[in-house]
């Protein structure tokens, strides 16, 4: 299942918890999964559907290296500035 998601996604898996190993080129939070701009649109609603949106460390299809709270925090802003000008 991992490698089919890898797959449709492009994404990688973490190589910490899949290889026991270590190194400055992963991050053990775990994102992806509704990868932005595959399976949603420029705002991060699902796509074919009208009402879901995205917000989450599941629209990052591979490591920030950091932890990615202000990554996250960054596109949960820009999509609810954009989504709100639409109203």
């Amino acid at each position: 299942m991992l490698n089919k998601l890898d797959q449709s996604s492009g994404g990688t898996k973490a190589r910490l918890l899949f290889n026991k190993g270590f190194g400055d080129d992963f991050c053990y939070h775990p994102l992806g999964g509704c990868v932005l701009g595959k399976a949603t649109d420029d705002v991060d609603r699902v796509k074919d559907h009208k009402n879901i949106y995205v917000q989450d460390g599941a629209l990052i299809h591979d490591s920030a290296g950091v932890n990615p709270y202000m990554f996250i925090t960054g596109l949960a802003e820009h999509n609810m500035t954009t989504i709100l000008g639409r109203i």
